[in-house]
């Protein structure tokens, strides 16, 4: 990896450093895979540049306060090198083949089209209801589709929505599982919510302690994506199921009960794509497990 990038001399750096920079590197891949498209992942990569190479430098320092060796402090050269990171991705989804015929007779028989309603608003009652769950998510107008997910337990519902255009999003974010991030960014960027509620869930950590979901959500949010608190809200009832619609008033509602309007099913679904012209599916596979998809 470090060889393609330009200049570099591997032979030149220490063990200790190229350690280091894989554990780095082979994090950051696994996190960019949760991004479509190279010039997603460039633009991410470039603009946590910094903090990722002060943290580089510390560690180094840290762990080899006492023993001299080159460490590369030239930014350009760590430029490089995150784009050679970017092309072996790039490779390797080019390389990868094609799912066998047996695989995808597992996934039973797609769901036909979602039809695109006539008219700016839906009645509520006439609303399709789009049953999503674990590792998936759902952007849609509230004014025209009702969203749901069932089988809540450690998972976490993260609800997004915006009072202007009514655009809202709800993920069923898999428990202590960070890799769904980049489903939860690409909402948030879909949506640009006004209001983002989480649930408070908790499950056994590998301690002995309680591993809530909470705060690694709030971090996120806050830190990475740079919402202001103020547009953070705690979801405090606990179910197993939510659906989130908008109200005859027109207001956003989180309802704890399966609605009683007719459903569109993608729980059997693999990959995002847009279910018609304006519902988007986000699903992150590493999250997904089908054992949660609604049984046929």
């Amino acid at each position: 990896m470090l060889d393609e990038a330009e200049g570099t001399n591997r032979a030149e750096i220490s063990q200790e450093v190229i350690a280091t920079i894989d554990e780095v590197t082979t994090t950051w891949e696994r996190e960019a895979k949760g991004i479509s498209g190279r010039q997603a992942r460039m633009a991410r990569m470039e603009r946590a540049f910094p903090k990722l190479l002060a943290w580089l430098l510390a560690e180094m320092e840290k762990q080899h306060s006492e023993r001299a060796f080159p460490v590369p402090t030239d930014h350009e050269w760590w430029r490089r090198t995150l784009r050679a990171v970017i092309a072996d991705l790039e490779d390797e989804e080019q390389a990868r083949p094609p799912i066998p015929e047996t695989v995808r007779d597992l996934e039973g028989p797609p769901e036909k089209p979602l039809a695109v309603p006539a008219g700016d608003v839906v009645d509520l009652a006439q609303r399709t209801v789009i049953h999503c769950t674990m590792g998936q998510g759902v952007v849609a107008d509230l004014r025209r589709y009702t969203l749901y997910s069932d089988q809540f337990s450690s998972c976490s519902p993260v609800v997004m929505f915006n009072e202007d255009t009514r655009l809202g999003g709800l993920f069923h974010y898999a428990a202590a599982s960070t890799v769904q991030f980049g489903e939860l960014a690409d909402m948030y960027h879909r949506i640009e919510p006004t209001l983002i509620a989480v649930n408070r869930r908790a499950m056994p950590g590998t301690s002995g302690q309680e591993y809530d979901d909470y705060e690694s959500l709030m971090r996120f949010f806050v830190h990475r994506l740079g919402v202001g608190e103020d547009r953070l809200v705690l979801i405090a009832e606990k179910s197993s199921s939510f659906a989130v619609s908008l109200d005859e008033q027109d207001e956003m509602q989180l309802t704890a009960s399966r609605p009683s309007s007719s459903y569109y099913d993608v729980t059997h679904e693999k990959s995002s794509r847009m279910l018609n012209a304006e519902v988007a599916l986000l699903v992150n596979l590493d999250a997904y497990s089908e054992s949660f998809a609604t049984e046929r």
